[in-house]
């Protein structure tokens, strides 16, 4: 049986519930933020894309964009967790979207 487009975007409302409260979860964590700080580093996201070391390769840049857009994609979604678990106006946090 095929579901209703209700039951679809409630499910998909229950996901994203799920998902913030877990990215709250790891925002809040000490050992991730710390496996974060390690990752930042360890690929480079503060440093530029085109490096002389490499000839100003257009491919290691490229890569180099990617695993910053990964990092940044990160960083975004426990800037929002963050903010999802410092809420005041939510007495109760929600994990799941059904009622």
């Amino acid at each position: 049986m095929t579901p209703t487009p209700e039951e679809r975007e409630l499910k998909r409302k229950d996901h994203n519930a799920k998902v913030s409260a877990a990215w709250a979860e790891l925002a809040l964590s000490p050992a991730f933020q710390t496996v974060m700080a390690d990752a930042q580093l360890r690929f480079g996201m503060f440093q530029p894309s085109f490096l002389p070391s490499d000839g100003y390769n257009p491919h290691s840049a490229a890569k180099r964009d990617g695993n910053k857009e990964v990092l940044a994609d990160f960083a975004r979604r426990l800037a929002r967790g963050v903010a999802f678990a410092e809420d005041e106006t939510t007495a109760e946090k929600p994990t799941s979207a059904v009622v």
